[in-house]
């Protein structure tokens, strides 16, 4: 009997140990995440901008402790640079064609893993019109030859002579861009990209 006893009082102490171990597994397990490594997150790109001209992108530090504060380098200088840092926005301003690579910080979350990029800087689109000015003589036709520089989209020109009375395009279905000289006098054509918002005025003379 006294054994039976012994028996009992180990089953007991094992029953409340087991018990006891396993708890409430029913409750949800909370994750610290201050250990999270930040993360810098930029608007996608490509990243392009024209020669005097700003290109915004978005930036954020996911998982950061502190506000953040950007930096952000070019290599090589002189082809763009860093306008202004408004918050959550990195400002580059175009400085002449090419492409440079910015490396971007945040100085308030040192742990946070520097981002690259390559901004490209266009020339603005420039309107080229040959022969400029146009000299002539009386019954001569003359071709302008008309090219859009660096377009942002596809070309589409027009051409609009002031005094038709002294030169004019009488064939336009066919030849848009050949001009006939009808008599003595001075005029203007002027040519235009509606496509680019581009215009240009060319000076007619005829002897």
């Amino acid at each position: 009997m006294p054994q039976l006893n012994q028996l009992i009082k180990y089953f007991l102490i094992i029953s409340i140990f087991i018990l006891t171990s396993c708890g409430d597994h029913s409750k949800p397990i909370v994750i610290d995440g201050s250990g999270t490594t930040p993360i810098i997150n930029l608007t996608s790109g490509p990243y392009a901008v024209i020669v005097g001209q700003e290109v915004t992108i978005g930036v954020e530090t996911q998982f950061g402790v502190s506000e953040p504060i950007y930096t952000a380098i070019p290599s090589p200088t002189g082809i763009a640079q860093v306008n202004k840092l408004p918050t959550g926005q990195i400002v580059i301003k175009g400085q002449k064609a090419g492409s440079t690579t910015f490396t971007i910080t945040d100085q308030a979350n040192p742990t946070a893993v520097p981002r690259t990029i390559e901004v490209t800087v266009k020339d603005p689109p420039k309107l080229e019109v040959t022969p400029d000015p146009i000299d002539g003589i009386i019954g001569q036709s003359i071709l302008l030859e008309i090219t859009t520089l660096n377009p942002e989209n596809d070309a589409k020109f027009t051409l609009l002579i002031n005094d038709t009375s002294v030169a004019n395009i009488l064939d336009a279905a066919n030849n848009p861009n050949l001009i006939e000289l009808l008599k003595i006098g001075i005029t203007k054509v002027t040519i235009e990209d509606v496509n680019n918002n581009l215009t240009k005025e060319v000076t007619i003379t005829v002897k």
